[in-house]
């Protein structure tokens, strides 16, 4: 019998291993704290943004708000082997649900606009749900609080990934100058079985990051340990759940707070203090990472 935890163990993807664990690009990136207007669809309000800022592709942290409409789906087992996991059928959101927190990568797919948005939210009786939003999200009354990393000099496309046969985001370098009064970031791919915690490391003291914020990173975890008061972790099994993380990271500490919300399996959501160094990817993570100066 093997002894290691389930949230611990590898997922066994059906196509050949990548040996490339990681692909981190250098970017410049410009933050900007907006509102999302009501009416629109979180897809078409954050082009609208990107249209506005000049850029292409972007990182989003989701803070506050409503929704007035929305569809999800959450992990799942897929049973017929073509892939590791998949996704549940399309669930609807109570509406109108008032938004937690979340996180959005926004790139390309095919040459078209393509987002992949992680979320959670209090439905309309009160319940906290989250999940992997669909495009046609409709933002409520009084709009999305959101802050948006523009990433000027780099393109985020998505394509089937031959290791997991699941679409993956990935950045690749773009001819361009940013503007002024930008800061250093890297936009990177994690690949599965990677260590998060061990690989924010290895970004940051690759490119030279001594602060850096992951703010509005999504991906998914195997499962997850988030910490408890009581000093025992709080498991979440896996095989998959799906996140967004939040804080600073300091590469000199040895132990650095991530706040996440967690969707696991079952499509239950939780909200906490990740344990990082018991998170392995699952099938992917967009992770960026903006670099922390004196005056932030």
């Amino acid at each position: 019998m093997n002894s290691t935890p389930a949230f611990a163990r590898p997922l066994q993807h059906p196509g050949p291993r990548n040996p490339e664990r990681r692909t981190s690009v250098p970017t410049r990136s410009t933050l900007r704290k907006t509102i999302l207007p009501a009416g629109l669809t979180l897809n078409d309000a954050v082009e609208q943004a990107l249209l506005e800022l000049g850029g292409n592709a972007a990182q989003v942290e989701i803070s506050a708000g409503h929704l007035a409409d929305a569809q999800y789906v959450h992990p799942a087992l897929c049973l017929d082997g073509t892939t590791a996991v998949t996704y549940s059928d399309v669930r609807h959101a109570t509406c109108p649900a008032r938004v937690v927190m979340g996180g959005m990568t926004v790139g390309c797919r095919d040459g078209e606009r393509f987002t992949h948005c992680h979320m959670s939210w209090l439905d309309a009786d009160g319940s906290l749900r989250g999940g992997h939003l669909l495009p046609d999200v409709v933002i409520g009354t009084g709009g999305i609080s959101a802050t948006i990393h523009v990433l000027h000099d780099l393109e985020l496309r998505s394509a089937l990934d031959a290791e997991s046969r699941l679409p993956v985001f990935t950045p690749h370098k773009q001819s361009g100058r940013a503007p002024k009064a930008t800061r250093r970031s890297v936009m990177s791919r994690l690949a599965p079985a990677t260590s998060l915690e061990a690989e924010i490391r290895e970004v940051m003291l690759e490119f030279g990051f001594t602060l850096a914020r992951v703010d509005g990173s999504i991906g998914s975890l195997v499962g997850a340990a988030m910490s408890r008061r009581n000093g025992r972790p709080l498991i979440i099994d896996g095989p998959a759940t799906e996140v967004a993380i939040f804080g600073e990271i300091d590469v000199s500490r040895d132990r650095n707070d991530i706040s996440a919300i967690v969707v696991d399996r079952f499509g239950d959501t939780y909200y906490g203090i990740l344990e990082p160094h018991q998170s392995l990817v699952a099938v992917t993570f967009e992770l960026y990472l903006g670099e922390v100066g004196p005056c932030d």
